[in-house]
This record gives structure tokens, sequence and C-alpha cells, in this order.
């Protein structure tokens, strides 16, 4: 899990040299998941109702651009993949509202796990 950790902080460096030059749109961010069996099992593989799997998230910004990602097992709560990944984002990075592709809902941010 430490690539995952590296390449995670790596984009939140992309992401934040596009914010300063205007290249990317904040307005409106969209955020969904999926997930990837695992049958084999491994390091960041969870259970579920079909059996092993690991999950993944992904924030991208209006045009579709990466913002970031979370790779976890499949257990691991939705909202906290969303808050680890909003973590790395610094406040000219921080999407204006994140739109969760599974309900329609929209988050007002910075989001908060506490609010």
């Amino acid at each position: 899990m430490e690539r995952h950790a590296t390449f995670r902080k790596l984009l939140a460096v992309v992401v934040r040299g596009l914010a300063q030059k205007g290249g990317i749109d904040l307005g409106q961010c969209f955020v969904d998941a999926t997930f990837a069996p695992a049958k084999g099992g491994g390091d960041g593989v969870g259970l579920t109702q079909k059996g092993k799997a690991t999950k993944m998230q992904l924030i991208v910004d209006g045009q579709g651009l990466p913002l970031g990602v979370s790779v976890e097992p499949a257990s691991h709560a939705g909202w906290k993949m969303v808050q680890q990944t909003l973590d790395l984002f610094s406040g000219e990075t921080q999407p204006k509202k994140l739109i969760g592709a599974r309900c329609g809902a929209i988050i007002s941010t910075p989001f908060s796990a506490s609010s």
C-alpha cells in the first residue's frame, strides 16, 4: 500500500500545478467507485457478499480529469475513501461541489467526516 500512497501524493502535486495554471475545472467534480474481484486474495483485498474484492474510487473534475484516487479493501466505507482523497487537496484544489454518482447527492466542500 506504500506505492499507492506515493502515487496519490504525486497526483496531488500534479493537480496542484494544474490548478495554479487554471487547467482544471473545480466548479463541479464527481466521485464514483467500483469493485474489482480479487479471488486470489492479497494485500488490500476485503470480503464482500459476493467474495473477495478491492474497491477503487476516483474523483474527477468537471472535464473528467482525475484529481484523486483511493484503492482499499472492498469492505472499506466509501465516505472514508472520499475523506482520505480530499485530505490530499490544498485550498486551491478543493472541489467547489462534489457530486456522488451513486446517489446524485451534492457534497459541499471542504468535506468533513464529522459534519
